[in-house]
């Protein structure tokens, strides 16, 4: 009661916070509904904001309003308001957003771009300007760097001799060195220690500013040691300690403010050396992400449009010849090349939005718009408005041309790709020569193809600014403060005798700890400093990691029971339509009955092993001719191995596989992967489940993909209730319900007990559980293969003798390939597809010694046991002779020591099933392909997609056919 009454005071403080601000100026321009707390955040994603920006200008007029929290957002993409807000009154709308993470960037205010408006930063961007206005004067040593630099790309490409490789790496290390060579004065060698760290740093500045903080949003929180906020302010520190001793750009900087300090002697010393070097720093990272980003579009959209690059090559056939390279000179006499930069310009709108603040309380476009309000320029729109531009989203350089032929320059209201303005970017000038000199020359010297047997790449940008903008009053901040500690400390203090574990901060407990794309590792590190068992607090929640031998036995096997429990999440509710499946629901006498049908029912399955076999291998064997009509050309093998997978579930389970190009099992794809990407990526529901209330797109959208897979799943078990088949089951399905039938049969007082949207969430769960885990186990097999062709010829030596030329494996030939099956199960330890069970403890009780209370959620870190080099030798490397003994043959790994489908009450039920799959599926690509990664191509990263499963990224192989069969 007492934890209820602080949360009701906490509530009634956010939405006092919010109702004042969200009245505070009467004539506003119009928009949506904001709700508590939120206002409407929920109204944008964060991959699609310029999108979502967009849909609601529609709705709401070329000027309207948000709420991200309780910060008023005013967004603006009409010709007459942009010139409004650049233009006419730009002095009004030229602040910048106060966020923390741009504090550490600019060293507390002192760059360019993001310091806001005041007498200091006009004087440092009119010494900027200057300084550019003078180094533009030597324009042939500009181009003349640019060009060395990209002549050597050019030589790099061309060593590749037309083999597939990544465009987008190589363009962004000649770009770097560009950049390095106009503001540093020197170029790097590729292979420099110092131009390796200038690449991290650069990359790691970028995505850390670029992907915010939660400190942003509370800057109180500036003071607690949050992991992405010390990472940036270590890159900051390398990024001057770099730029301390540069020429060139940074000359023309120091000459500039000593002519500027000579003119005026009262502002000597008003611009520090820290400034200058913030400058340096800005120009670096600005140029090099701008101009790489526009150099590779441009190609991306000429792989899409071959008319487009034609029409390039033979302009530049006709005017630079084939004896020379094109120069500065010949900008003007190249009307397409022009063209098609500038559609490159509009098209990608690599900066979408541009954030101003208004420094007075002024109006726009007859609304009144109060100081502080933030300003969000929707440059994107502008640049796709139907209005403006016939057929927006199509790739078309004539828009830019006259009838003649000739270069038409777009209006300057209507394109405004480097922004406008005092805050318009001040590099355009070098950029648009960079682009103009690289983008010529990579074109008269190449053509440019996608690679022979692979899908074309995706045009969805990579989207990665924060939207982290809200500032609440400080007093109420500190009463919320004082609240929410009390309710921590009280949750704290409830059990004396827990785990050791590193202290918890105020509201976030130990969650800076834990960064969300390597959990794994970090719980790991955690348990090397406070033993194999351990507690943390994810916010008030306590949670405890295990991963020790004992421990694991204890929570899995002996205590069971007590550990069988599941933490309550919102969008696992979702999933499992408020825990009517078996993997996601909590432990109760239901979840009982249900688990002991499904085991029956996997039972009556499992007698028909060949026909297991037989729809594996008839679908396998398909898999088997579209990789062989490849003929060794690269191709996404990911891709069609989770193809294979799907429809073997859909065989297994449904009992009816698709055609690939059937709408339904399009359909099935997209509902699979929709579905496990939300729940992966997880949502703010789940740390404050009264969110709930509140119209969250993500949850929408998992919401509206578990209709989908309701509706298509459900349908196809009524139809196997209708066919009534109990009798003779063909499918899982048929066994579910003769499993219930004879459970019901045996026992009268269980009829309808467990019910038919149960058994359709069952259906629903093998066919996602098995489906995701399967095929990723597959793809980890080929990815570690490639990495480790030795292990490859083994396995085919070993296929060659066991099975010989003239068949396929199949289930029989099991223990007949040992390798075979210690490669799988390497595969499985390497990989720990599944890296943490989340249990809960369903009762107080004891660990390892230490008090457990009930309720506590319980994270068994499979992937430590699987990593442990108490266990295993040298545990990251790939080596199946773990497994095998002097004699070759199979030894099985320790029960508790690999357990890759976990153990106990929670154990995966489809483990059965998932390795006769992976046996015949990994045997015969194996016995029919070797496989090598695309010469030419860097290795695949091993870096896994981190979601319900630890998922490879996509990758390319070629695969070569080893049999005339």
């Amino acid at each position: 009661m007492f934890e209820e009454l602080l949360w009701f005071i906490l509530a009634v403080i956010l939405v006092t916070l919010i109702v004042n601000r969200f009245t505070a100026t009467k004539n506003l321009p119009p928009g949506p509904f904001p709700l508590p707390i939120i206002g409407n955040a929920h109204k944008i994603s964060h991959d699609s904001r310029h999108l979502d920006l967009t849909a609601l200008e529609k709705q709401y007029g070329k000027v309207f309003r948000l709420y991200l929290g309780s910060q008023l957002v005013i967004v603006v993409s009409g010709g007459n308001a942009v010139k409004e807000v650049l233009v006419t009154k730009s002095a009004e709308f030229a602040g910048r957003l106060s966020l923390y993470t741009l504090e550490i960037y600019l060293q507390n205010g002192d760059g360019i771009a993001f310091a806001d408006y005041s007498p200091k930063w006009r004087l440092h961007r009119k010494i900027v300007v200057s300084a550019l206005k003078m180094y533009s004067n030597g324009k042939l040593k500009q181009e003349s760097i640019i060009n060395d630099e990209f002549d050597l790309l050019l030589k790099r490409v061309a060593s590749r001799n037309g083999q597939p490789h990544d465009m987008t790496k190589e363009i962004r290390l000649a770009v770097t060195n560009v950049i390095c060579t106009l503001v540093f004065g020197s170029r790097y060698e590729l292979d420099d220690p110092e131009f390796t760290k200038v690449i991290e740093i650069t990359e790691g500045i970028v995505k850390m500013v670029a992907s915010g903080s939660v400190v942003d949003a509370l800057p109180w929180l500036r003071f607690f040691p949050f992991k992405s906020v010390q990472n940036l302010k270590e890159k900051c520190n390398e990024r001057d300690e770099l730029v301390e001793n540069p020429q060139d750009l940074t000359d023309a900087l120091l000459k500039t403010k000593k002519e500027a300090e000579d003119e005026d002697s009262s502002i000597k010393g008003f611009l520090t050396d820290q400034q200058l070097i913030m400058t340096m720093s800005e120009v670096f990272l600005g140029g090099s992400e701008t101009t790489a980003g526009a150099l590779c579009w441009a190609l991306l959209h000429l792989i899409y449009n071959p008319g487009v690059q034609q029409k390039l090559h033979q302009e530049l056939d006709q005017v630079i010849g084939p004896d020379r390279l094109p120069e500065l000179r010949d900008n003007e006499k190249l009307p397409y090349v022009k063209a098609t930069i500038t559609e490159t310009l509009r098209i990608s709108s690599i900066g979408p939005v541009a954030f101003h603040k208004t420094t007075v309380d002024t109006t726009l476009q007859g609304y009144d718009i109060p100081k502080g309000a933030t300003v969000l320029v929707n440059l994107w729109s502008l640049h796709h408005d139907p209005a403006i531009w016939d057929e927006p989203d199509d790739f078309r350089p004539e828009r830019f041309l006259d009838e003649d032929g000739k270069f038409v320059p777009p209006r300057a209201d209507r394109f405004l790709p480097f922004s406008a303005g005092r805050r318009s970017c001040l590099g355009e000038h070098l950029a648009r020569i960079e682009l103009f000199l690289a983008f010529s020359r990579l074109l008269h010297n190449f053509k440019f193809e996608n690679p022979p047997g692979c899908d074309l790449p995706t045009l969805k940008p990579i989207t990665e600014t924060g939207t982290s903008i809200i500032m609440f009053e400080e007093l109420l901040w500190f009463i919320l403060a004082v609240i929410l500690v009390t309710l921590i400390v009280n949750r704290f203090a409830t059990t004396k005798n827990l785990p050791p574990g590193p202290f918890p901060l105020p509201i976030i407990g130990n969650a800076h700890k834990i960064s969300y794309d390597s959990r794994h590792l970090d719980l790991t590190a955690l348990e090397k400093q406070y033993g194999k068992v351990f507690r943390l607090y994810l916010g008030s929640q306590l949670m405890i990691c295990v991963s020790g031998g004992n421990a694991l036995k204890e929570v899995l096997v002996t205590k069971s029971a007590e550990f069988a429990g599941r933490p309550s999440l919102y969008t696992l509710d979702v999933y499992s339509q408020n825990g009517d499946a078996v993997a996601f629901a909590d432990y109760s006498p239901k979840w009982r009955l249900h688990r002991k049908i499904v085991v029956s029912a996997l039972k009556i399955y499992s007698t028909s092993r060949l026909k297991q076999g037989s729809i594996i291998n008839d679908e396998f064997d398909l898999l088997l001719k579209r990789v062989a009509s490849r003929n060794g050309q690269p191709h996404d093998i990911t891709k069609e191995i989770r193809l294979a997978v799907t429809n073997v579930i859909c065989a297994l389970v449904f009992g009816s596989r698709y055609e690939l190009e059937d709408p339904e099992f399009t359909k099935v794809i997209e509902i699979t992967e929709g579905i496990l990407k939300m729940i992966a990526s997880g949502s703010v529901v789940d740390a404050l489940p009264w969110l709930r209330f509140f119209p969250f797109k993500s949850v929408q959208n998992l919401k509206k993909k578990c209709n989908e897979r309701d509706e298509l799943v459900g349908r196809i078990y009524r139809e196997h209730v209708e066919a009534n088949r109990v009798e003779n089951p063909q499918d899982l399905t048929d066994a579910l319900l003769k499993a219930k039938k004879e459970a019901e049969d045996e026992d009268s007082s269980i009829k309808g007990f467990l019910t038919d949207q149960q058994l359709i969430m069952t259906m629903s769960e093998v066919f996602i559980g098995g489906n995701e885990t399967t095929a990723s186990a597959l793809c980890w097999a080929l990815l570690y293969l490639i990495y480790n062709p030795e292990v490859q010829q083994k396995l085919h030596q070993e296929l060659d003798q066991v099975i010989g030329p003239d068949r396929l494996p199949e289930l029989r030939d099991n223990e007949k390939l040992p390798y075979v099956k210690a490669t799988i199960t390497e595969t499985l330890r390497l990989s720990s597809l599944g890296p943490s069970a989340l249990h809960k403890t369903t009762v107080d009780t004891t660990l390892q010694g230490y008090d457990i209370p009930k309720g506590t959620t319980v994270l068994v870190n499979l992937w430590s046991l699987h990593h442990d080099p108490a266990i295993w030798d040298e545990p990251d490397d790939f080596r199946p002779e773990r497994f095998l003994d002097e004699d070759g043959k199979f030894v099985p790994p320790r029960a508790d020591r690999f357990l890759p489908f976990s153990a106990g009450r929670r154990s995966c039920l489809g483990e059965h099933l998932a390795r006769i799959e992976l046996f015949l599926a990994f045997s015969r690509l194996l016995y029919n392909f070797k496989f090598e990664n695309p010469p030419g191509c860097d290795l695949p990263t091993l870096k896994p997609i981190t979601g319900l499963v630890l998922m490879p990224q996509p990758f390319s192989v070629c695969a070569f056919k080893r049999h005339a069969r």
